[in-house]
């Protein structure tokens, strides 16, 4: 019975910072899956349907988020992990406020980059510190899991939800229910003490990190980006053109994360007893072959079923690969450093991405080159070392 008893609470009842970073993330979650699905899509009606300026201007959050992202870290270093995560808040409020007046004052347009890369600047490089810092090693897989199930759960029916609201209320109210929710978001990260690390980075700093580790690396968190930027700002906009519903669009983002989310939690089990990388290369190949499937997506059925293949096999991939990133990261001298490392290698990769598609696109008329890019971005995962 003790024995049974330690195990249940290892698996369980993590560390008191990990539950509040659990609780936190999973409220911001929720507010953020309410619009992800549909802010290209918003942004491709405000540009007059053009997919050329919202691959543009996607680009330009990530070329600034990559110039910017050390000078974020240096914050983080000196106010603390909680504070840097409450710092943010104010900017993706400002952001969703901006979105809300858009058509009314367009020249909003040119400060939405800026507010979005200053939330981005502050509050990733505090929740992955945060994440790296209390999660266990030996059970870090299992929290992996737990953490996507959360995150998981509470976005899952947020695409329908925001799909609906946005079809009998607009996109002003969606943009107001998340801001009410990022605003409660905060609360819970301040019942335990401020997390500090220590950070000292500047470019000869950057050049050393990148240095010492290998190229392959270099090339896998390019290769996570690429995807990251089809995933997020292409494939919206594909289902867009081809269904034209925000409540079916919403529908298909939400049951593809119901499917999964059964199996999360024992993938990061799997990852704790038979290792990461054997883990990441069982959902590499899946994965791919999921991207070149929706590049075919011509109606609902196909849209539910390839999305779904894709979300499942990415998510086995994904646990295997964070679970890597996060020891690797805890084995650095700071883990600032290598967030930051990270964080300029994954959006080089979206910047690639989104200006190759945008040229592609105009080539083309077609958004299938970027499908086999993104393909392509999967399998150099693979080359993580």
């Amino acid at each position: 019975m003790p024995e049974l008893s330690q195990s249940h609470h290892i698996e369980y009842s993590f560390k008191r910072e990990i539950n509040e970073l659990f609780t936190s993330v999973s409220l911001k979650n929720i507010a953020i899956a309410l619009v992800a699905i549909f802010e290209p899509i918003f942004f491709y009606q405000f540009f007059g349907n053009s997919v050329i300026h919202v691959l543009l201007f996607f680009s330009i959050i990530s070329i600034l988020f990559g110039i910017f992202v050390s000078f974020g870290a240096k914050v983080v270093s000196k106010i603390g992990v909680k504070h840097s995560i409450l710092l943010s808040m104010p900017f993706i409020i400002l952001y969703y406020f901006g979105l809300n007046w858009l058509e009314t004052f367009n020249w909003i347009i040119y400060l939405l980059p800026v507010l979005n890369v200053t939330y981005k600047i502050f509050f990733w490089p505090a929740y992955h510190l945060d994440f790296a810092k209390f999660s266990e090693g030996k059970t870090r897989g299992r929290q992996l899991g737990i953490l996507k199930i959360i995150n998981l759960s509470a976005g899952a029916l947020s695409p329908l939800l925001g799909g609906f609201i946005i079809m009998y209320f607009g996109f002003n109210v969606l943009f107001i229910f998340a801001i009410v929710l990022l605003i409660s978001s905060v609360i819970p990260l301040f019942l335990s003490k401020e997390v500090y690390d220590k950070f000292d980075f500047n470019y000869k700093a950057l050049k050393k990190v990148i240095t010492k580790h290998h190229f392959g690396s270099h090339l896998s968190f390019i290769g996570w980006g690429i995807d990251s930027g089809v995933d997020t700002i292409i494939w919206p906009l594909m289902l867009f053109l081809v269904l034209g519903n925000f409540s079916t669009i919403g529908g298909i983002a939400a049951v593809a994360t119901l499917v999964i989310i059964l199996f999360v939690f024992y993938i990061g089990k799997l990852s704790d007893k038979y290792g990461a990388k054997k883990i990441m290369k069982i959902g590499i190949i899946p994965t791919a072959l999921g991207w070149l499937g929706r590049g075919f997506v011509v109606n609902v059925f196909s849209a539910f079923t390839l999305n779904s293949f894709y979300k499942f096999s990415f998510q086995v991939l994904s646990l295997g690969f964070n679970k890597e990133v996060y020891k690797r990261m805890n084995l650095d001298t700071t883990r600032l450093n290598y967030i930051v490392y990270r964080e300029i290698m994954l959006h080089s990769g979206r910047v690639f991405v989104l200006i190759a598609a945008a040229v592609l696109f105009i080539l083309t008329g077609s958004f299938l080159p970027a499908v086999i890019i993104a393909a392509i971005g999967i399998l150099i995962m693979n080359l993580y070392y």
